[in-house]
């Protein structure tokens, strides 16, 4: 059993992930920092220091978008303009008059016919006809819906904590509840933080983030408990975890198995180069060479997480447990 510190610091949740977009904590191995401790060749989204907070993804992603499509419509418009030309065609006639003197008198009279042509000049107009057809943006249940969280990030030996959830009550946001969070040596309140904001509108009530001191021991239960205006919902998960890598990068593992495990390699500029398949590793990981092409530093990052559904409440409602660890590595 290992006691656990963390600075006030605010620890943003969702980080790089595999394919599956899990997000990342790892094994407790040393006290917390002093609140002054800064980090160098961190993701900005998992950096202590760079002020995000805590967003619960599953509630403030959309289901859908409305999508404009635009109808062309093409309308002729205008009078045809008939524009006549002549074709002339002289057709000559004959007369022969006698006179005494047995001379013709020659007589032309010509005939003149017209064949005219008609064209038409039309004006073309464009009417755009602009139609929404939106399916459903991201909306609340009804009941109660609560999405928690309880974690730890260790930044190569440096911990850090953090405890949260967002709670609503029938689609609207209560900040009122009492909610605990309940180990094997402690229970431990979360104070409400406020609202935050979902797409399309609306909101959820906040609680947290909390980055108290508390103890997180891989293998036993902690229950997320919510006494609410709709009710009281709970949910119980095994914190799963102490992991470690290997000093050359070749091999992660960890001691207690979760359900949504992954291990990473990246650059020093954080692009991916290899990565566990979605959606669960099993310790251990072997990280083959070839995720290290050349000589240099590297980052290998690694996550267990439990989750489970909370009872009482609303489909969705989960309550997840993770631990997250990043550790740069020399590649010779």
């Amino acid at each position: 059993m290992k006691k656990l510190s963390w600075a006030l610091l605010v620890i943003i949740v969702a980080i790089v992930p595999t394919a599956c977009k899990k997000s990342g904590v790892s094994t407790p191995t040393s006290p917390a920092p002093a609140a002054t401790a800064t980090f160098t060749n961190v993701p900005p989204c998992q950096n202590p220091t760079t002020g995000y907070t805590c967003t619960l993804t599953s509630t403030s992603t959309p289901s859908s978008t409305a999508t404009p499509s635009a109808t062309w419509t093409r309308t002729l418009t205008g009078t045809p303009t008939p524009t006549p030309t002549a074709t002339l065609t002289r057709n000559s006639t004959w007369t022969n008059t006698p006179t005494g003197s047995n001379t013709s008198t020659r007589t032309l009279t010509p005939m003149i016919t017209s064949t005219p042509t008609v064209s038409s000049t039309w004006t073309q107009t464009q009417t755009a006809t602009q139609t929404y057809t939106p399916t459903s943006c991201a909306t609340l249940p009804a009941g109660v819906f609560i999405q928690s969280i309880a974690a730890v990030y260790d930044f190569d030996g440096t911990v850090y904590g953090i405890r949260q959830a967002e709670l609503s009550v029938n689609g609207v946001a209560e900040t009122t509840a009492g909610i605990t969070m309940t180990g094997p040596t402690q229970t431990l309140p979360l104070a409400s933080g406020g609202t935050t904001l979902i797409p399309c509108g609306g909101n959820t009530g906040l609680y947290g983030p909390d980055v108290t001191v508390w103890s997180y021991q891989p293998g036993q239960v902690y229950t997320y408990q919510a006494t609410t205006s709709g009710g009281t919902v709970t949910a119980s998960v095994t914190a799963p975890g102490i992991i470690s890598v290997a000093a050359d990068g070749t091999q992660v593992s960890w001691t207690v198995e979760g359900t949504a495990d992954w291990v990473q390699v990246t650059d020093m500029s954080n692009h991916i180069l290899w990565q566990t398949p979605c959606c669960d590793a099993v310790s251990p990981v072997m990280i083959p060479s070839s995720a290290y092409p050349a000589t240099g530093m590297y980052y290998v990052y690694a996550q267990v997480e439990n989750s489970a559904p909370f009872s009482g409440a609303a489909a969705g409602s989960t309550f997840r447990m993770y631990e997250y660890r990043y550790s740069p590595v020399q590649h010779n």
